[in-house]
């Protein structure tokens, strides 16, 4: 039994769904770039009347919305945003299905540690979520390349850090899911995390007095604001999104193997 194989059939249509579905909202995105990068100032001046609030929900930032590159900054946190729920959902799932689908039984009584059968799960969930990253970085590049033969090299920086952001968010749903005694949950504890931490990136560029808790989200750790002004991530930055995630898969691993599983 191949159960790397097993989980890749199993999340087959389901991550043709999201590449779809990712590749749809980009290309209905992109569809309005020519007017915004036409070279006019004009829409910069109709940005600056807009609230700070209202920019901030909207990840409008500081850009250059007249730039290719600027107009993809608006993007950005919302590729965070769907790409991160995904990640999140596929962590806690890809563990929590057996319980969820009362396969239980049928896996864990297989001549198969429960270490191997994480491991597999590991390596197909991870699989799974760079194929969906892969996707939107290609069709982005494809159209942003296209009007704009510079906007690769940000793009490619901007798009390590959304798979940073995965990362980090995938090893949280599947450290919820292998230490959790209500593992059905494990889903809707990870993806309510997600937008907890969504909820205080927005407050934290609204309120400057809130400012401080922009550390306590991954939100506020990869911005396409950093990208776009320095050409490159924070080294500190990076290491702590990996350790998170590897804190996670670690947590799982001690866990898993010793709960008791519903059948």
């Amino acid at each position: 039994m191949n159960i790397f194989l097993m989980e890749l059939k199993a999340h087959l249509r389901g991550t043709i769904f999201w590449c779809l579905g990712i590749a749809a909202f980009l290309g209905a995105s992109f569809s309005k770039m020519s007017v915004l990068t036409s070279g006019s100032a004009d829409i910069n001046k109709i940005m600056d009347v807009y609230p700070k609030s209202l920019k901030a929900i909207f990840g409008i930032g500081n850009f250059d919305l007249s730039t290719v590159i600027g107009f993809f900054g608006i993007l950005y946190i919302f590729i965070q945003l769907m790409l991160g729920l995904h990640a999140a959902m596929l962590g806690a799932n890809i563990i929590a299905k057996e319980e969820r689908d009362k396969t239980s039984e049928f896996l864990l009584t297989k001549p198969v540690s429960r270490r191997r059968i994480l491991t597999a799960k590991l390596a197909a969930g991870v699989l799974i979520m760079v194929l969906l990253w892969a996707v939107a970085w290609l069709v982005s590049h494809a159209v942003l390349v296209n009007y704009d033969s510079t906007a690769g090299g940000d793009l490619a920086v901007l798009y390590s850090g959304v798979l940073l952001f995965q990362l980090v968010y995938f090893g949280i749903g599947f450290a919820i899911a292998g230490i959790s005694k209500s593992v059905k949950k494990a889903g809707a504890i990870s993806t309510s995390l997600l937008f907890a931490d969504f909820a205080l990136a927005m407050v934290s560029q609204v309120n400057p007095n809130l400012k401080f808790l922009g550390y306590l989200t991954p939100f506020r750790y990869f911005t396409a604001e950093k990208v776009i002004s320095d050409g490159s991530w924070n080294v500190v930055v990076v290491l702590a999104a990996i350790l998170l995630a590897v804190v996670g898969v670690v947590l799982a691993y001690l866990r898993y193997p010793r709960r008791d599983a519903a059948i």
